[in-house]
This record gives structure tokens, C-alpha cells and sequence, in this order.
């Protein structure tokens, strides 16, 4: 048995686990996606959570995401970039609830997001990406790979 590409796939390099999670991303995706990073605290001396516009929010496109900010913000997540004008509001979520204790930055596109991510990256670190498609974000994850080796 193996999982569908992009559907949970994980990837390890240069000390960093990367979960990709960049098939798609749903209400439900999300959350189980973030649900399999915070099994990584007792592993990882940083979670990144790399996120996107969620793919058929409903109809409070604004609202879902927000919520989706509520729940990202109990998780033991460190550091959350998101990219997408959608997912911007994920981030206001997370920074209502929680403003001291994650590192919440937002991306225009996906060189910037890079950058951000490479800048958070240390030794130990666990990094989930999950996104609409598209956002493209499995060329950012492996624009990643390249980068760390």
C-alpha cells in the first residue's frame, strides 16, 4: 500500500521532515493534515505550517477561513505561512487568538513564501504543506527540496 502523491506523502532531508499534503486542501483536509504536524512536537524542534486558500470553503468564504485560523491557532504550530489572498484571513484567525505565541507571516506569491520558509528553517524542523491546487504549492515544496539538497 502507498498513498496517492501529495496526499500525505512524507519526504525527509538535511534533518527535516516535510509532509505534503499539496493534492488539494478542504475543511477536512486541513485539519487531519494538521492533526499528523502535531504528532511531530515530540520529534521536531520547530512545526512550520505551510498553508493555502481552502478549495470550496462554502458559502462565508471569509468566515471558514477565519475559523480555520481559530483551529490552527490551538495547535502546537510554531510558525504558519500562508500564501493566497484567502488564506491571508487564516492568518487574522491565528494573530485574533494567539498574536504572541506563533509566528504568523503572509505571502503575495510563491518566491516570497519561500524565502520566508527558508528563513524558519532549522535543523529538526517538521514542514506541512497543504493548499488549494491552485496555488501550485508542491513547485514551492520542490523548490525546497532543491534548496536543502
Amino acid at each position: 500500500f502507498s498513498l496517492l502523491d501529495h496526499t500525505g506523502n512524507l519526504t525527509r532531508r538535511d534533518n527535516i521532515n516535510i509532509l505534503d499534503y499539496t493534492y488539494d486542501a478542504s475543511i477536512n483536509s486541513v485539519t487531519k493534515a494538521c492533526e499528523s504536524l502535531a504528532q511531530f512536537k515530540p520529534f521536531s524542534e520547530k512545526l512550520i505550517l505551510v498553508i493555502g486558500d481552502i478549495r470550496n470553503p462554502g458559502p462565508d468564504v471569509a468566515g471558514t477561513h477565519l475559523k480555520m485560523g481559530y483551529y490552527i491557532a490551538a495547535q502546537p504550530i510554531d510558525v504558519v505561512l500562508t500564501i493566497g489572498e484567502d488564506a491571508r484571513l487564516i492568518g487574522e484567525g491565528i494573530r485574533r487568538l494567539n498574536h504572541t505565541q506563533k509566528i504568523v507571516e503572509c505571502s503575495g506569491d510563491a518566491p516570497t513564501l519561500l524565502e520566508r520558509l527558508a528563513a524558519h528553517l532549522t535543523p529538526n524542523s517538521t514542514v506541512l504543506f497543504i493548499g488549494s491546487k491552485e496555488l501550485h504549492l508542491e513547485d514551492t515544496l520542490q523548490a525546497l527540496l532543491k534548496m536543502i539538497g
